[in-house]
């Protein structure tokens, strides 16, 4: 085998590994370098002392680089160690384009509309809150990856990235209000849940739930378990493709897309043998009219995608589903938060906590960056860089936190 095409193959095994402070870097591409520190990534996320989200699970990544369409090429694994120990996992995309005449190289979290929230991951201590600045200084240095500007979205106020960013803010930082995720907090009852909750919409689902049980009764099923999720998973996709999303209308139902069918898939069978699987179905006599697909993880049951029958919306069947799982959760001793990810429309009646959504624009510390950076508070590339759903972008100063910074309203 010719020592050139030796060297090019090593070197996509584990790429560059250098030294920062106390921190050690190895880079690692796409799904096979993310197969490759699959275990050390699970036994950080276990030993994490402040718990994870279920975004920042190797399995979650896995299943989404099994099934996406996009390049493998783009993806990259940055593992930080602090002696033999792994302490952080930077997932990152890498993508390369032109707007206004300026090229762009651009590394940022992996996106993706199915990853609706992303973060890096380590733990919410002071231990390791300056590990963000480290992964930094030593990507400021490495040589493998050319950018001139590290773009986080859909990051929330409870991720590590932006516990970090708020402790020790890197220079030039700029950060907007991307969007909001709604969550209830079920750890006592229903009463506490829905604090917030008007008597007037508590009142009118009654109304509703009564309306629906003139004709058959209502029935909430909750599946977790490895042999019914595959039944439970049908009726899912067939409920969510009912209605306006399927082939008969918008054409963007999970059932007419084949990769995102593997996705859900993959991620039940997964998630399904630890039981952190769970699709809820609501049942009006012998048929299914609402579906949540949710993952349970470290106390908070994250609801990924809801659906429901428009020929049963005259009971609001999203909204009777919602609220049965409400009180479900309450009851569950297992269940702290039942969060719905991001902020729906459909789901304000319940007026539920809110979290912000950031987005952080990092520039390199190189004329290019700078460049960009200028680029950026000109507006000349604002959409295609950043790309928030609300707010314009603010400078983050060092010593202030996101929630701190100046936001549009």
């Amino acid at each position: 085998m010719d020592s050139a095409i030796k060297t090019k193959l090593a070197f996509s095994e584990q790429h560059e590994a250098r030294t920062v402070q106390s921190y050690s870097f190895q880079l690692h591409q796409g799904l096979q370098g993310l197969q490759a520190v699959l275990p050390l990534w699970t036994a950080l996320v276990n030993g994490m002392a402040s718990g994870s989200h279920f975004y920042q699970s190797p399995q979650w990544y896995r299943a989404f680089l099994d099934n996406t369409d996009q390049p493998d090429s783009i993806f990259w694994f940055v593992i930080a160690s602090a002696g033999e120990k792994v302490v952080a996992v930077f997932p990152l995309q890498y993508e390369r384009f032109s707007v206004a005449g300026l090229e762009v190289r651009l590394l940022g979290n992996i996106e993706d509309d199915q990853l609706q929230l992303v973060d890096f991951v380590f733990d919410r201590t002071m231990e390791y809150a300056g590990v963000l600045a480290a992964f930094l200084r030593w990507l400021y240095g490495q040589k493998t990856l050319r950018w001139d500007a590290l773009r986080l979205r859909r990051i929330a106020e409870n991720s590590s990235v932006y516990y970090a960013i708020a402790r020790e803010a890197p220079r030039f930082t700029q950060v907007t209000q991307y969007d909001s995720s709604g969550q209830f907090d079920v750890s006592v009852d229903y009463a506490h849940a829905t604090v917030a909750m008007s008597g007037t919409a508590k009142r009118n689902l009654r109304r509703l739930y009564r309306r629906a049980e003139q004709s058959a009764p209502l029935r909430l099923e909750r599946v977790d378990t490895p042999e019914r999720l595959p039944v439970a998973l049908d009726h899912f996709f067939a409920v969510e493709a009912s209605g306006w999303k399927g082939g008969q209308g918008a054409n963007s139902a999970i059932l007419c897309n084949p990769t995102l069918v593997r996705f859900f898939r993959e991620l039940a069978a997964t998630f399904g043998k630890t039981r952190q699987c769970v699709i809820a179905l609501l049942w009006h006599g012998d048929e299914v009219v609402a579906v949540e697909f949710c993952l349970l993880i470290d106390r908070t049951l994250n609801v990924l995608k809801v659906g429901y029958r428009e020929t049963a919306q005259s009971f609001a069947p999203g909204n009777q589903l919602l609220d049965l799982m409400i009180h479900h959760t309450c009851t569950d001793p297992g269940i702290d938060v039942l969060s719905l990810v991001n902020d729906p429309p459909w789901a304000h009646i319940f007026k539920p906590a809110r979290l912000g959504v950031f987005a952080y624009f990092i520039p390199n510390n190189t004329l290019r960056g700078i460049l960009n950076l200028v680029a950026l508070r000109l507006k000349r590339v604002n959409a295609p860089m950043f790309a928030s759903r609300r707010g314009r972008t603010t400078a983050l100063r060092r010593s202030r936190p996101p929630a701190q910074a100046e936001a549009e309203t």
